[in-house]
């Protein structure tokens, strides 16, 4: 590993820097993904993504996770406990049975573009390798809009307020979906 930030480790700035050549670059808590920006670029490693991986998984403060230049692989199910805003073009990436559960005191704002969508998938492209979204909050800022959510397991749901908008999820028998289950939603628009 490039860098490791351990569990009771803190990652204060860290601002354009740049990983070549290493097993993986990088390797984080969830609460410390706000602090890697944009410009720091990765190139030739055997894996080219940032491992988010430890017992504690929890975001516990409102923080913004940029777009990189390669994916973030979950090794972990992230707990959201706070509000998480995703910027466009962000990549995730989750190894079996991983997710995310955005709590009853947390929020998920993950808005693409057109052009910079937001994407969710498997590590392993298999139909409901990974868990999927879970909703338990009721927030007005849940939204998820021009995002690919695919190879998802069959028991992600959304049970809190969640708009929806110009999501492509793969059915499950095709690819796994991502969001299945609807059982509470403010504003569903797929395909718009």
């Amino acid at each position: 590993v490039g860098l490791t930030v351990l569990q009771r480790g803190i990652l204060g700035k860290f601002e354009q820097n740049h990983f070549e050549a290493t097993g993986t670059p990088l390797r984080v808590k969830a609460a410390d993904l706000a602090m890697i920006d944009s410009a720091t670029t990765f190139a030739n490693n055997k894996k080219n993504y940032v491992l988010v991986y430890f017992n504690e998984c929890e975001v516990g403060d409102e923080t913004t996770w940029r777009a990189l230049a390669v994916p973030y692989h979950f090794g972990c199910s992230a707990r959201i406990g706070s509000h998480v805003t995703v910027a466009p073009g962000a990549k995730f990436e989750f190894e079996e049975n991983m997710g995310f559960d955005v709590t009853e005191n947390g929020s998920l704002t993950a808005e693409g573009t057109a052009e910079k969508p937001i994407v969710f998938t498997a590590s392993d492209q298999t139909p409901g390798y990974w868990s999927g979204i879970y909703f338990e909050s009721k927030s007005a800022k849940n939204v998820i809009r021009n995002a690919s959510i695919t190879y998802a397991g069959q028991s992600s749901q959304i049970t809190g307020g969640v708009d929806i908008c110009r999501v492509i999820a793969a059915s499950r028998q095709n690819a796994g979906a991502g969001i299945g289950n609807i059982r509470k939603y403010r504003r569903l628009c797929v395909g718009v």
